[in-house]
């Protein structure tokens, strides 16, 4: 049973982040900005910490309704792109069409999400851990048991 929880182990974590990130300055691709698409930068500071993009491995466009009027028109609002990067992580990232009505105008880049093969880390305090349905009083507290049953 020890080679299921090895697989369980190993699955990557999605942890939604959505925080701006500023692009490495001046590193932009400008062969996307010949089409009228943001230039992909060569690596983002994020919390202090500046990586590298090792790999595109996917980009797609959001579109939506201008307002709420009848026939509104299409408008294309985020470029995302899907980025393994230097420290091993899994970024999807997206850059605003235009600036934010509020805020610093030039924060157009964001983290959306973040994938890791470890557990994503808690912001807040400690946690209380998991217990097991085997475990007195944890039947019908609503909690699963990550113990494979043997």
């Amino acid at each position: 049973m020890r080679g299921s929880q090895d697989a369980l182990e190993a699955q990557p974590m999605s942890e939604l982040i959505s925080e701006p990130i500023t692009p490495h300055a001046g590193t932009f691709g400008v062969s996307r900005m010949g089409r009228g698409e943001p230039g992909l930068p060569t690596g983002f500071v994020w919390r202090g910490q500046s990586l590298a993009v090792v790999e595109e491995l996917s980009a797609w466009k959001d579109s939506s309704r201008e307002g709420a009027r009848a026939g509104g028109e299409l408008y294309l609002r985020r470029h995302y792109f899907r980025l393994r990067m230097s420290d091993a992580t899994i970024w999807t990232v997206y850059c605003t069409r235009q600036a934010p009505r509020s805020g610093d105008p030039k924060r157009r880049w964001f983290l959306y999400t973040l994938e890791t093969t470890e557990p994503p880390k808690r912001k807040s305090g400690p946690q209380a851990p998991a217990r097991g349905l085997s475990e007195p009083g944890a039947a019908g507290t609503g909690r699963c048991s990550a113990t494979p049953r043997g």
